[in-house]
């Protein structure tokens, strides 16, 4: 298992917007580890157009990193447990993996200028503040951006947790996320212009 482990914390998927403008990498065990958007374009879009290309992302990353895992694990492990393999998966695996994909979590960024939602990660919404691409530099934006997602993704791992605690009956440590976590804008660090 050690070697899975290993691949899994290497995995990297690099997604695009639909409009191809926006790309993002997902690293190991589903951190975002950037997002690229060149200012031409950022300083082009309507605020509603961005939000709409930047849900699509959230989706499709999504989607794309649980495909990368799964093949990752099921080339690793002798017999892959999937939610369709009732008599491998068991009653509390399937409960579980049911509860957390109606999880809906939420994270805002730079005084609310930036909000994200998602139910189960499978979903996205994106608002974004009118105005705010006309009158913040891509980097402030990029920098409120990874703020929303780092408070989303750390509502959505609390609740995660909260229901594996009460479908297996067992502790799971709270994993702390800050605020100001270390990462990486592809090119474009927050504040830069």
């Amino acid at each position: 298992m050690g070697e899975l482990a290993d691949r899994l914390d290497q995995l990297q998927v690099r997604i695009s917007s639909p409009d191809g403008r926006i790309t993002a990498v997902v690293s190991g065990r589903g951190r975002p580890l950037g997002v690229e958007l060149p200012p031409a374009a950022y300083h082009r879009y309507a605020e509603a157009t961005l939000a709409h290309q930047l849900a699509q992302l959230g989706r499709l990353g999504y989607a794309a990193y649980r495909r990368e895992y799964r093949q990752l694990t099921d080339a690793a492990i002798d017999r892959p447990v999937h939610d369709d393999m009732p008599d491998v998966a068991g009653p509390r695996l399937r409960e579980y993996r049911a509860r957390v994909a109606t999880i809906a979590s939420h994270g805002d960024g730079g005084d609310g200028r930036v909000r994200l939602g998602a139910r189960g990660l499978a979903e996205w919404t994106v608002s974004i503040r009118t105005g705010v691409t006309r009158s913040a530099p891509v980097g402030e934006f990029l920098g409120w951006l990874h703020t929303a997602l780092a408070r989303l993704l750390a509502d959505h791992h609390a609740q995660a947790g909260r229901i594996h605690r009460a479908v297996y009956e067992e502790p799971v440590p709270d994993v702390p996320v800050s605020d100001d976590a270390p990462y990486r804008v592809l090119g474009y660090w927050r504040g830069s212009r």
